[in-house]
């Protein structure tokens, strides 16, 4: 509205006609484009002024009237069954997420060593396991009639009681292997039943990680035993020489510093060097095998025949002559 037609409506006192009971939405557009007018140049007249303020007026009215409409947020209604009343430990949780173990038999046959299996178990419990858990858990890994599970179901409780004194008593009732150490003729012994076949060098061999060298195969497996025995110095090594194939032999030396320089001594061969080396035992065999035939020959024809003794012939006299 403009401010002449505000001022306008402003000084007059009139109230809506008695026969205006409802307007248009139309009424209103029409009324907003009056009101746009430019009044300016020539005044309304007094009944158009009236009519024009009574329709603003039930307008007003109107909207003050209607209600407003506002927009809730959506409301959201949480049940008792969607909220879990109460929290789980996380012991619990820790034992739903880790994997077990073999089960435990305790006889020495199934398993192995207990010791190994025990470690492993001592390995897969969480940080979060009290003394208690772990006991629990260890009952559950035990085979049931098994050995292992009769003898934590007599222990008492004191032995139960921590888990530093369950682990004392299952050490006492399943000991750790004890280290035995040999003597140098022992480990000389057990080290020449590792024996390298002349077949198996330079010869590929299907292994469960992949395919490797016979010769290499059996450089690396002297190794282990060797260190295992704790010869770190390949003082084992001429006991290893004698038992090794002369194709082998021949291309290594008498002395190295470690184990791992002869693995590496071995691994270096080529293929090509091995057959070459066959090659030439094989020639040498043969010529060995010639000479012994020809000297044999040799001999045989050098070698006369001895006569074979006559027996002396005695002459008989008869009684008569």
């Amino acid at each position: 509205m403009t401010p002449q037609l505000r001022r306008i409506v402003s000084d007059s006192q009139l109230s809506p006609p008695q026969n205006q009971t409802k307007i248009s939405f139309q009424d209103f557009s029409a009324s907003k484009t009056i009101c746009s007018l430019n009044i300016t140049q020539e005044l309304p007249k007094a009944e158009t002024i009236d009519h024009l303020k009574a329709n603003l007026r039930f307008i007003q009215q109107r909207v003050n009237a209607a209600p407003q409409t506002v927009t809730q947020p959506p409301t959201i209604t949480l049940t008792t069954a969607s909220v879990p009343t109460t929290i789980p430990p996380p012991a619990a949780i820790a034992m739903a997420t880790i994997t077990p173990l073999p089960s435990f038999y305790g006889d020495y046959e199934k398993e192995g060593e207990p010791t190994d299996w025990f470690r492993q178990y001592r390995l897969s419990l969480p940080s979060t396991f009290s003394d208690q858990d772990k006991i629990n858990r260890f009952e559950l890994q035990c085979t049931a009639g098994s050995m292992a599970e009769v003898w934590v179901q007599n222990l008492p409780s004191a032995s139960k009681a921590t888990w530093a004194t369950f682990t004392l008593v299952f050490t006492a009732r399943w000991p750790p292997p004890v280290h035995v150490t040999l003597m140098l003729a022992q480990q000389k012994d057990r080290i020449k039943t590792i024996t390298l076949k002349e077949e198996d060098i330079g010869r590929m061999i299907e292994k469960d990680r992949g395919r490797e060298w016979g010769h290499v195969k059996w450089a690396k497996e002297i190794e282990r035993t060797a260190q295992g025995f704790g010869d770190s110095r390949c003082l084992l090594l001429d006991v290893i020489l004698e038992g090794t194939p002369a194709i082998l032999r021949d291309l290594l030396t008498e002395q190295y510093a470690s184990w791992p320089d002869f693995v590496t001594d071995v691994s270096r061969l080529s293929s090509s060097q091995l057959q070459r080396a066959k090659q030439q035992l094989e020639t040498e065999k043969k010529l060995r095998e010639d000479v012994d035939r020809l000297q044999a020959q040799a001999s045989g024809q050098k070698k006369t025949p001895t006569p074979t003794p006559q027996p002396a012939t005695q002459a008989t006299t008869m009684p008569w002559s």
